[in-house]
C-alpha cells in the first residue's frame, strides 16, 4: 500500500469537519512549498498591508482612526 492510499484511508474513517482540517493543511502545505517570484514579493510589499498580509494582520481605517483618538487623548 503507497502512501496516498494510507492517506485516503485513514481520511475516509474520518468525520467531514476533520476531513476539511486535512484539506486545509494540504492546501497550506501546497501553498507554502510554491515558490516565490520576485514579482510577487514586490507586489505584496507596495503598502502595508501587502507587508503585513502572511501574518495574517488586517487593519481597518476604523482601527487606525481609534488609535489615532487614543493616543491624542493620551498627549
Amino acid at each position: 500500500m503507497d502512501i496516498i492510499q494510507i492517506i485516503q484511508q485513514k481520511v475516509s474513517q474520518l468525520e467531514p469537519n476533520q476531513q476539511q482540517e486535512i484539506l486545509d493543511f494540504a492546501e497550506f502545505l501546497a501553498h507554502k512549498h510554491q515558490p516565490v517570484t520576485a514579482k510577487h514579493v514586490i507586489k505584496s510589499h507596495r503598502s502595508a498591508a501587502g507587508c503585513l498580509a502572511h501574518l495574517g494582520v488586517h487593519i481597518t481605517q476604523e482601527d487606525i482612526t481609534e488609535i489615532r483618538r487614543e493616543m491624542c487623548n493620551i498627549v
